[in-house]
Protein backbone atom coordinates (compact mmCIF):
# COMPACT_ATOMS: atom_id res chain seq x y z
CA UNK A 1 0.00 0.00 0.00
CA UNK A 2 2.80 2.62 -0.25
CA UNK A 3 2.20 3.39 3.52
CA UNK A 4 4.75 5.00 5.71
CA UNK A 5 2.92 5.26 9.43
CA UNK A 6 0.91 3.28 11.07
CA UNK A 7 -1.48 3.18 13.62
CA UNK A 8 -1.01 0.60 16.15
CA UNK A 9 -2.90 -0.05 20.12
CA UNK A 10 -1.13 -0.60 23.20
CA UNK A 11 -3.56 -2.07 25.68
CA UNK A 12 -3.61 -1.20 29.32
CA UNK A 13 -4.45 -4.41 30.64
CA UNK A 14 -1.42 -6.10 28.66
CA UNK A 15 1.27 -3.40 29.60
CA UNK A 16 0.18 -3.74 33.34
CA UNK A 17 -1.19 -7.10 34.47
CA UNK A 18 -0.23 -6.31 37.69
CA UNK A 19 -0.48 -2.96 39.55
CA UNK A 20 2.96 -1.34 39.68
CA UNK A 21 4.69 -4.42 37.23
CA UNK A 22 4.75 -3.33 33.64
CA UNK A 23 5.36 -5.26 30.80
CA UNK A 24 6.78 -3.37 27.29
CA UNK A 25 7.33 -6.21 25.29
CA UNK A 26 4.35 -6.05 23.48
CA UNK A 27 5.34 -2.31 22.75
CA UNK A 28 8.91 -2.73 22.25
CA UNK A 29 8.11 -5.53 19.22
CA UNK A 30 6.13 -3.27 17.37
CA UNK A 31 9.25 -0.41 17.30
CA UNK A 32 11.42 -2.96 16.48
CA UNK A 33 9.35 -4.25 13.48
CA UNK A 34 8.53 -1.13 12.09
CA UNK A 35 11.99 0.22 12.19
CA UNK A 36 12.78 -3.02 9.90
CA UNK A 37 9.82 -2.02 7.36
CA UNK A 38 10.69 1.85 7.43
CA UNK A 39 7.93 2.98 9.18
CA UNK A 40 6.79 5.34 11.71
CA UNK A 41 4.45 4.73 14.39
CA UNK A 42 1.41 6.49 16.32
CA UNK A 43 0.07 4.22 19.05
CA UNK A 44 -3.10 4.72 20.25
CA UNK A 45 -3.47 4.63 24.12
CA UNK A 46 -6.36 1.96 25.28
CA UNK A 47 -6.50 3.50 28.48
CA UNK A 48 -9.33 4.21 30.66
CA UNK A 49 -11.63 4.22 27.72
CA UNK A 50 -11.64 2.44 24.60
CA UNK A 51 -15.06 3.16 22.68
CA UNK A 52 -16.39 4.53 25.44
CA UNK A 53 -16.34 1.38 27.92
CA UNK A 54 -13.25 0.48 29.93
CA UNK A 55 -12.61 -2.99 28.43
CA UNK A 56 -9.20 -2.76 28.23
CA UNK A 57 -8.17 -1.57 31.45
CA UNK A 58 -6.44 -4.39 33.50
CA UNK A 59 -8.07 -6.72 35.43
CA UNK A 60 -7.12 -5.64 39.13
CA UNK A 61 -9.23 -2.29 38.53
CA UNK A 62 -12.20 -3.71 36.91
CA UNK A 63 -12.84 -6.57 40.18
CA UNK A 64 -12.25 -3.51 42.31
CA UNK A 65 -15.23 -1.06 42.16
CA UNK A 66 -14.93 0.84 44.99
CA UNK A 67 -11.28 2.12 44.71
CA UNK A 68 -12.24 2.59 40.75
CA UNK A 69 -16.08 3.17 40.50
CA UNK A 70 -17.90 3.13 37.57
CA UNK A 71 -20.69 5.01 35.91
CA UNK A 72 -24.75 4.17 36.86
CA UNK A 73 -27.45 5.53 33.97
CA UNK A 74 -30.29 6.74 35.41
CA UNK A 75 -31.77 3.70 37.39
CA UNK A 76 -28.25 3.43 39.05
CA UNK A 77 -27.47 0.35 37.56
CA UNK A 78 -23.65 -0.07 37.27
CA UNK A 79 -21.85 0.19 33.80
CA UNK A 80 -18.30 -0.91 32.08
CA UNK A 81 -17.35 2.76 32.50
CA UNK A 82 -15.23 4.05 34.92
CA UNK A 83 -16.59 7.24 36.22
CA UNK A 84 -14.55 10.61 35.70
CA UNK A 85 -14.82 11.46 38.86
CA UNK A 86 -12.36 8.79 40.28
CA UNK A 87 -9.67 9.90 41.54
CA UNK A 88 -7.63 6.89 42.01
CA UNK A 89 -8.79 5.49 38.76
CA UNK A 90 -7.25 8.68 36.75
CA UNK A 91 -3.49 8.55 39.26
CA UNK A 92 -2.99 4.76 37.84
CA UNK A 93 -3.85 5.69 34.37
CA UNK A 94 -1.42 8.90 34.64
CA UNK A 95 0.92 6.19 36.08
CA UNK A 96 0.72 3.96 33.31
CA UNK A 97 0.90 6.17 30.55
CA UNK A 98 3.68 8.43 31.56
CA UNK A 99 5.35 5.04 32.23
CA UNK A 100 4.52 3.78 28.64
CA UNK A 101 6.05 7.34 27.60
CA UNK A 102 9.03 7.11 29.65
CA UNK A 103 10.08 3.65 28.22
CA UNK A 104 9.40 4.86 24.56
CA UNK A 105 11.99 7.63 25.25
CA UNK A 106 14.87 5.59 26.86
CA UNK A 107 14.24 2.85 24.34
CA UNK A 108 12.90 4.34 20.61
CA UNK A 109 16.39 6.03 19.77
CA UNK A 110 15.73 6.16 16.06
CA UNK A 111 12.46 8.22 16.97
CA UNK A 112 9.80 5.35 15.19
CA UNK A 113 7.09 6.59 17.99
CA UNK A 114 6.12 10.25 16.69
CA UNK A 115 2.49 10.66 17.77
CA UNK A 116 0.54 9.35 20.56
CA UNK A 117 -3.31 8.80 20.99
CA UNK A 118 -4.75 9.60 24.65
CA UNK A 119 -7.89 6.87 25.33
CA UNK A 120 -9.71 6.14 22.45
CA UNK A 121 -13.20 7.81 21.28
CA UNK A 122 -14.17 8.65 24.62
CA UNK A 123 -18.03 9.12 25.29
CA UNK A 124 -21.09 8.90 28.10
CA UNK A 125 -23.47 6.13 27.61
CA UNK A 126 -26.20 5.55 27.96
CA UNK A 127 -26.81 8.76 29.43
CA UNK A 128 -26.30 12.23 29.02
CA UNK A 129 -23.76 12.76 31.67
CA UNK A 130 -22.88 10.62 34.82
CA UNK A 131 -25.63 10.44 37.50
CA UNK A 132 -23.74 10.01 41.09
CA UNK A 133 -23.50 11.97 44.45
CA UNK A 134 -20.32 13.40 43.05
CA UNK A 135 -21.54 13.81 39.85
CA UNK A 136 -24.16 15.40 41.00
CA UNK A 137 -22.18 17.99 43.70
CA UNK A 138 -20.09 18.80 40.52
CA UNK A 139 -22.75 19.53 38.20
CA UNK A 140 -24.84 21.52 41.08
CA UNK A 141 -22.16 23.77 41.08
CA UNK A 142 -20.58 26.65 39.66
CA UNK A 143 -19.19 26.22 36.59
CA UNK A 144 -15.09 26.46 36.82
CA UNK A 145 -13.56 29.84 36.90
CA UNK A 146 -11.22 28.60 34.21
CA UNK A 147 -14.33 28.06 31.62
CA UNK A 148 -16.26 31.10 32.68
CA UNK A 149 -12.69 33.20 31.73
CA UNK A 150 -12.17 31.18 28.37
CA UNK A 151 -15.83 31.69 27.54
CA UNK A 152 -15.31 35.69 28.28
CA UNK A 153 -12.15 35.79 26.06
CA UNK A 154 -13.71 33.71 23.44
CA UNK A 155 -17.01 34.96 23.37
CA UNK A 156 -16.79 35.85 19.25
CA UNK A 157 -15.48 33.01 18.15
CA UNK A 158 -17.31 30.11 20.38
CA UNK A 159 -18.89 27.69 17.68
CA UNK A 160 -22.14 27.89 17.22
CA UNK A 161 -24.01 25.85 19.12
CA UNK A 162 -21.71 26.66 22.63
CA UNK A 163 -22.49 29.91 21.81
CA UNK A 164 -26.30 29.62 21.45
CA UNK A 165 -27.10 28.07 24.51
CA UNK A 166 -24.87 30.84 26.41
CA UNK A 167 -26.86 33.61 24.87
CA UNK A 168 -30.13 31.97 25.36
CA UNK A 169 -29.33 32.49 29.36
CA UNK A 170 -27.85 35.75 28.75
CA UNK A 171 -24.05 35.24 28.81
CA UNK A 172 -23.77 34.74 32.52
CA UNK A 173 -20.73 33.42 34.01
CA UNK A 174 -20.06 32.94 37.85
CA UNK A 175 -23.47 30.52 37.84
CA UNK A 176 -24.63 26.43 38.25
CA UNK A 177 -24.14 24.79 34.90
CA UNK A 178 -27.94 24.96 34.19
CA UNK A 179 -28.10 28.60 34.94
CA UNK A 180 -25.71 29.56 32.06
CA UNK A 181 -26.23 26.73 29.52
CA UNK A 182 -30.14 26.08 30.43
CA UNK A 183 -31.71 23.29 31.53
CA UNK A 184 -31.87 19.97 29.49
CA UNK A 185 -29.22 17.02 27.80
CA UNK A 186 -27.11 19.56 25.59
CA UNK A 187 -26.29 21.35 29.30
CA UNK A 188 -25.43 17.68 30.96
CA UNK A 189 -23.34 16.57 27.49
CA UNK A 190 -21.52 20.25 27.62
CA UNK A 191 -20.74 19.26 31.92
CA UNK A 192 -19.58 15.94 30.96
CA UNK A 193 -17.32 17.05 27.88
CA UNK A 194 -15.48 19.53 30.25
CA UNK A 195 -14.65 16.58 33.41
CA UNK A 196 -13.99 13.92 30.51
CA UNK A 197 -11.08 16.63 28.39
CA UNK A 198 -9.83 17.90 32.17
CA UNK A 199 -9.34 13.81 32.94
CA UNK A 200 -7.67 12.97 29.23
CA UNK A 201 -5.46 16.28 29.41
CA UNK A 202 -4.19 15.37 32.74
CA UNK A 203 -2.98 11.98 31.12
CA UNK A 204 -1.80 13.59 28.41
CA UNK A 205 0.50 16.27 30.39
CA UNK A 206 1.38 13.21 32.55
CA UNK A 207 3.14 11.60 29.62
CA UNK A 208 4.27 14.64 28.21
CA UNK A 209 5.98 15.59 31.00
CA UNK A 210 8.02 12.34 30.26
CA UNK A 211 8.36 12.43 26.37
CA UNK A 212 6.95 15.58 24.41
CA UNK A 213 5.18 14.07 21.61
CA UNK A 214 2.29 15.17 19.66
CA UNK A 215 -1.12 13.77 21.20
CA UNK A 216 -4.28 14.04 20.23
CA UNK A 217 -7.92 12.51 21.23
CA UNK A 218 -10.26 10.93 18.95
CA UNK A 219 -14.15 11.35 18.46
CA UNK A 220 -17.02 8.73 17.43
CA UNK A 221 -19.22 11.04 15.23
CA UNK A 222 -22.84 11.03 16.76
CA UNK A 223 -25.79 9.90 13.93
CA UNK A 224 -28.31 12.31 12.72
CA UNK A 225 -31.56 13.04 15.08
CA UNK A 226 -29.68 11.02 17.82
CA UNK A 227 -29.79 13.03 21.27
CA UNK A 228 -26.83 12.91 23.89
CA UNK A 229 -26.76 9.22 25.50
CA UNK A 230 -28.12 7.89 22.16
CA UNK A 231 -24.25 8.32 20.83
CA UNK A 232 -21.10 8.53 22.62
CA UNK A 233 -21.70 11.60 23.95
CA UNK A 234 -19.34 14.79 25.55
CA UNK A 235 -16.34 13.27 23.65
CA UNK A 236 -14.36 16.04 21.41
CA UNK A 237 -16.85 16.33 18.98
CA UNK A 238 -17.33 20.04 16.91
CA UNK A 239 -20.43 21.21 19.01
CA UNK A 240 -17.99 20.18 22.07
CA UNK A 241 -14.94 21.61 20.21
CA UNK A 242 -14.52 25.04 22.73
CA UNK A 243 -14.70 23.06 26.02
CA UNK A 244 -12.14 20.62 25.07
CA UNK A 245 -9.98 23.55 23.78
CA UNK A 246 -10.72 24.82 27.00
CA UNK A 247 -9.90 21.79 29.65
CA UNK A 248 -7.30 20.27 27.53
CA UNK A 249 -4.17 22.29 25.83
CA UNK A 250 -2.15 19.72 26.78
CA UNK A 251 -4.06 17.67 23.55
CA UNK A 252 -2.17 19.11 20.12
CA UNK A 253 -5.68 17.63 18.05
CA UNK A 254 -9.33 16.84 18.24
CA UNK A 255 -9.62 14.42 15.27
CA UNK A 256 -12.56 12.89 13.66
CA UNK A 257 -13.61 8.83 13.31
CA UNK A 258 -15.31 8.49 9.55
CA UNK A 259 -17.98 5.56 9.77
CA UNK A 260 -20.48 7.74 8.58
CA UNK A 261 -21.44 9.65 5.38
CA UNK A 262 -20.86 13.98 4.74
CA UNK A 263 -16.97 13.54 4.88
CA UNK A 264 -16.39 17.21 3.77
CA UNK A 265 -19.16 18.49 6.18
CA UNK A 266 -17.28 16.94 8.76
CA UNK A 267 -13.83 17.91 7.91
CA UNK A 268 -14.61 21.40 7.62
CA UNK A 269 -15.89 21.25 11.59
CA UNK A 270 -12.90 20.19 12.53
CA UNK A 271 -10.71 22.13 10.30
CA UNK A 272 -11.25 25.46 11.66
CA UNK A 273 -11.62 26.77 15.87
CA UNK A 274 -8.04 26.54 16.04
CA UNK A 275 -7.70 22.72 14.93
CA UNK A 276 -5.56 20.27 13.33
CA UNK A 277 -7.64 18.00 10.55
CA UNK A 278 -6.52 14.62 11.26
CA UNK A 279 -8.54 11.53 10.42
CA UNK A 280 -7.20 8.27 12.47
CA UNK A 281 -10.22 5.87 11.29
CA UNK A 282 -12.43 6.42 8.71
CA UNK A 283 -14.58 2.87 7.12
CA UNK A 284 -12.76 0.66 4.78
CA UNK A 285 -13.60 1.12 1.56
CA UNK A 286 -13.45 2.11 -2.29
CA UNK A 287 -14.37 5.21 -1.24
CA UNK A 288 -11.50 6.12 1.20
CA UNK A 289 -8.49 7.51 -1.55
CA UNK A 290 -10.99 9.63 -3.39
CA UNK A 291 -12.52 11.24 0.19
CA UNK A 292 -8.81 12.15 1.41
CA UNK A 293 -8.13 13.23 -2.48
CA UNK A 294 -11.11 15.46 -2.70
CA UNK A 295 -10.78 16.84 0.83
CA UNK A 296 -7.07 17.76 0.53
CA UNK A 297 -8.02 19.74 -3.07
CA UNK A 298 -10.97 21.44 -1.16
CA UNK A 299 -7.95 23.58 1.78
Amino acid sequence: MDLNTVLLPVYWELMEPEEGKFDFSLVDSMIISAKRHDLKLVLLWFGTWKNSMSCYAPLWMKTNSKRFPRTNDTLSRSQEIFSVFGKETLEADKKAFASLLRHIKETDVAKTVIMVQVENEIGMLPTSREFSKTADSYFNAKIPAELSGYLQKNKNGLVPELKAKWEQQGFKTNDTWKNIFGEGLATDEIFQAWYYAKYANEVAAAGKKEYDLPMFVNAALPRPGKLPGQYPSAGPLPHLMDIWQAAAPSIDMLSPDFYNPDTKYWCDLYYGNNNRLFVPEMRFDETCGAKSILYYRSL
